[in-house]
């Protein structure tokens, strides 16, 4: 998994959009989540979603 950070949520969202046909992007507010490597295949559904509601969680206090 990678993780990008980006100037706003609006950027964010544009990009996981744009990749999506790429690969498993996932937008959490200005950071993007992309599980587009050749192993990413190897994480489940179910931890990709812990890791965004770790991201959420880590992130909620933002301003």
């Amino acid at each position: 998994m990678s993780i990008y950070e980006f100037a706003t949520p609006a950027v964010s969202e544009h990009w996981a959009k744009t990749m999506k046909p790429s690969g498993d992007w996932r937008q959490v507010g200005r950071f993007g989540l992309a599980f587009t490597a050749r192993d990413q295949k190897f994480i489940s559904d179910e931890r990709r979603a812990e890791l965004v509601t770790a991201l959420k969680k880590a992130t909620a206090n933002e301003a």
